[in-house]
């Protein structure tokens, strides 16, 4: 897989998780994915596995946002690894009001899909547009069986 490709894959993967397209976001993932949310919102969390992940990732995004977009700042890769630098835009589904965070998401490959996605976010600006999520809300949502 070239580099572009690989770039190709991450962003991909993030537009997948915005418009809670299970399959898309699926086919970007190893079935042995580990995804680390961002410290210390989510210390010591880790979702394992492509269901899990995929789950996790788009419930959270469905409970709390509607219409989120990315805006791409910054991408970086090697031959392994892709880095990316984004804002999300999006409304607060609980209160209407806007949402706009930095995030950097470090997505590891294994082959052609990705291995292992490192999340950092300005997590302060998180707590405050969205009130203290419960320290087991992604594992939670990740489990969800509907």
């Amino acid at each position: 897989m070239t580099r572009q490709a690989r770039i190709a894959t991450a962003k991909s993967c993030i537009d997948a998780m915005l418009v809670s397209d299970s399959a898309g976001l699926s086919e970007c993932l190893a079935p042995d994915i580990v995804m680390i949310p961002p410290l210390p919102s989510y210390d010591r969390l880790r979702l394992i596995g492509r269901d899990n992940v995929v789950r996790g990732l788009i419930s959270m995004c469905e409970a709390e946002y509607t219409s989120p977009r990315a805006d791409y700042l910054n991408v970086v890769a090697d031959e392994n690894t892709v880095v990316i630098e984004w804002i999300i835009s999006a409304t607060i589904r609980s209160s209407g009001a806007p949402y706009k965070n930095w995030y950097c998401f470090i997505f590891a490959f294994e082959g052609d899909l990705i291995g292992e996605i490192r999340e950092y976010a300005d997590t302060a600006y998180g707590e405050r547009s969205l009130g203290t999520l419960p320290a087991d809300t992604i594992t939670r949502m990740a489990n969800r069986n509907d």
